[in-house]
């Protein structure tokens, strides 16, 4: 008895599916640029005010190429009181999406890979961080959640380049 080889389906080669396209691109690991713990102290009137926890995330498109492709994704967190954040952590990340330098995204589509590349890479590692800094500070703050259900804001100036 012979068995038959199954023939491999035939490759077209001007067709781009989605996922051959996704294939073409490569995620770098998110790296820390920046990171801040600010307090404030609330005044008297501020503090009978019920404290509540805020989070913010934006990003940046700062350079574009064929083969690399880089954004700024800024995270932060903490807790207010009326319009007062008494407490708040802020890092800075440098995400980026490696290209095959044929198949180049559209800036929508670059901006919403680097977007889910920052929630899935850099958030996990800013909710440590955020863990971590409240409990040295000696806070007591519920952990952020694991969903990354951001509407993304665009970033006013670039904080790699504070001094």
């Amino acid at each position: 008895m012979v068995a038959k080889r199954k023939r491999p389906p035939k490759k077209t080669a001007g067709a781009l599916t989605k996922d051959r396209v996704i294939r073409n691109y490569q995620f770098l690991f998110p790296v820390l640029i920046n990171c801040e713990l600010v307090r404030e102290v609330a005044e008297e009137k501020e503090k009978e005010k019920e404290p509540e926890l805020f989070i913010s995330a934006a990003l940046k498109l700062l350079s574009r190429t064929k083969t690399l492709n880089v954004a700024l994704c800024q995270f932060q967190a903490g807790e207010q009181v009326g319009e007062l954040e008494t407490l708040r952590v802020l890092a800075t990340y440098y995400v980026a999406l490696r290209a095959d330098g044929v198949n180049e995204p559209e800036e929508d589509r670059l901006r919403e890979l680097l977007a889910q590349n920052a929630s899935v890479s850099a958030w996990p590692l800013f909710r440590t961080l955020f863990a971590q800094l409240v409990a040295q500070a000696n806070e007591a703050l519920p952990l952020l959640p694991t969903e990354t259900d951001f509407r993304w804001e665009e970033m006013d100036s670039d904080p790699a380049s504070k001094s």
